[in-house]
């Protein structure tokens, strides 16, 4: 038993049976039986062959593992397609599916919020738009003849949080939404707001 002991279970198993095999035959050996050292090579089989079911085990959990991942990804990329074609690349709602805004992983700036409470009110020259929104920014205000339109047949500019819509016949009904633009970003816009015009 003076060879170097094998780091391997199966040779280390191997060199115990030998060893078994030369102190039966040894004149006045004092140690392990020939017996216990086939036990011991035993047991270490067993293991051996236990640790390998163990590890074919684990290598079938491990690609398992890896396709219900990548099938979670690709369910992920779906949600984060549709998210984007319903709230835009930066919008703040892909976060409540457990997407980050992609938008927001370029550039330093939020994309601002949309302006709220939009309300249309009597005004000499037409309508008077108001609404609430961020201190410091630019509004884009659309104006449609029809509701949820697609075609805008006048936009305006502002830099406060209202806008006089005008250039219309009295009784004319008008759609208006609003969007903020801060630091070079545009919001999401806002809901629409409608009336029809006294002037």
């Amino acid at each position: 038993m003076r060879q170097r002991v094998s780091d391997t279970w199966y040779r280390l198993a191997q060199q115990l049976r030998s060893a078994a095999t030369e102190a039966a035959a040894e004149p006045g050996w004092i140690g392990p039986t020939p017996a216990e050292l086939q036990a011991t090579a035993d047991a270490i089989d067993a293991n051996h062959d236990l640790m390998r079911k163990r590890m074919q085990e684990a290598g079938f959990a491990r690609t398992a593992l890896g396709n219900k991942m990548a099938e979670g990804r690709e369910l992920m990329k779906r949600v984060d397609h549709i998210t984007t074609a319903l709230y835009g690349r930066g919008s703040g709602r892909k976060a409540t599916y457990g997407l980050r805004p992609e938008d927001l992983t370029r550039n330093i700036h939020p994309v601002p919020d949309a302006p709220r409470d939009l309300s249309l009110a009597d005004h000499s020259e037409g309508a008077l738009a108001k609404w609430k929104g961020t201190r410091k920014a630019t509004y884009e205000v659309q104006v449609f003849l029809e509701p949820e339109g697609e075609i805008p047949v006048r936009t305006l500019i502002s830099t406060r949080m209202s806008a006089v819509v005008s250039g219309f016949a009295p009784g004319t009904q008008v759609f208006v939404r609003v969007r903020t633009r801060l630091s070079g970003r545009w919001s999401e816009w806002s809901e629409f707001a409608q009336r029809y015009l006294n002037a």
